[in-house]
């Protein structure tokens, strides 16, 4: 077999986003690329920021009942609720929703309506939101092992690749932090 390439971390995914439709099952080739593009990616960052449990939470307000939200205000409220190690009620059910919009769209919106829906689809571009989401599902996949979570970091972070020279330096820090967990659950699943 040739040298199998790993594209779902190249290019603009926020412009040209992944569908992940037939993506050829190759086994360890695929995931030996994969882990060489995280390896080449990681080469290029500066050294890692603090782990996702240990940065400060900006937000006090409480999770919303239910209604439009603000993507930033909500992703901090999780994250609060995630250091208190509570994952259930509505900080399960708001993570399980931003996991089940990103997996069906592949980006995170700044607000969403009472519908869940994005208010504005063009803006999608935020680079904190993405960076913060995968902070949560790292803990959140942690502290549960379940599996979409573990899907949707994936997924977070190939995006997060795709588009790092545009991260500004904090950025770029968390996002080495985050390649680093994420080769450390994975290393985990697999032995």
């Amino acid at each position: 077999m040739s040298q199998l390439g790993y594209p779902y971390a190249e290019g603009n995914r926020l412009t040209d986003r992944n569908t992940y439709f037939y993506t050829p099952a190759v086994g360890a080739p695929m995931v030996q690329a994969w882990r060489a593009s995280r390896d080449a990616v990681l080469a290029e960052l500066p050294q890692p920021a603090a782990q996702p449990s240990e940065f400060p939470v900006t937000s006090t307000s409480q999770l919303p009942e239910n209604g439009a939200v603000v993507t930033a205000d909500l992703l901090e409220q999780l994250m609060a609720e995630l250091q208190k190690s509570d994952q259930s009620g509505k900080a399960g059910f708001w993570l399980d929703r931003l996991v089940h919009k990103f997996e069906t769209t592949k980006y995170l919106h700044r607000a969403y309506d009472k519908n869940f829906r994005a208010i504005d689809r063009t803006k999608r571009e935020d680079l904190d939101l993405y960076v913060r989401f995968a902070e949560v599902l790292v803990i959140s996949f942690q502290a549960d092992g379940k599996l979409p979570k573990l899907n949707a970091l994936l997924k977070v972070i190939d995006t997060l690749c795709s588009v790092r020279s545009q991260l500004s330096t904090d950025l770029q820090r968390r996002l080495a932090g985050l390649i680093q967990n994420e080769e450390g659950i994975t290393a985990k699943l697999a032995g």
